[in-house]
């Protein structure tokens, strides 16, 4: 059966992420999704069979925030294997940042904003 998991915010547990209602706050948690998914990955490998992650909008009285979901079929047990893997962080690489993980350039922004429907996307002032 299709289910999702929360994984957390868009930052490793230990880092102090983008805060809901900060300036540019959409953009600049959406180029730090993507950055944590790519750290993700780097430990745990990619998502098993058609599981993903992804950057999920969730609206909130004070704004939508942007999240860190995976996706997956909770009746196999590969998928479920590594979204508790992931979610309970197993290898203890996901508190901070990786500094080998690089920050996101201007085209997978680009393709981000397209994706999340952002039309005003000004990479410079993320």
């Amino acid at each position: 059966m299709k289910n999702t998991m929360y994984i957390g915010s868009t930052a490793p547990y230990g880092e102090d992420g983008v805060q809901l209602g900060s300036e540019n706050y959409y953009n600049r948690a959406a180029r730090e999704g993507l950055r944590f998914l790519d750290q993700i990955r780097k430990h745990y490998g990619d998502e098993p069979g058609l599981s993903y992650l992804d950057i999920k909008s969730n609206p909130h009285d004070f704004g939508t925030y942007l999240s860190i979901e995976y996706y997956y079929d909770d009746e196999s047990e590969a998928h479920t294997r590594y979204a508790l893997d992931i979610e309970g962080d197993v290898k203890g690489v996901l508190e901070y940042w990786d500094p080998a993980v690089m920050d996101p350039g201007p085209n997978e922004m680009e393709k981000a904003a397209k994706y999340w429907g952002i039309e005003d996307w000004d990479y410079d002032a993320v």
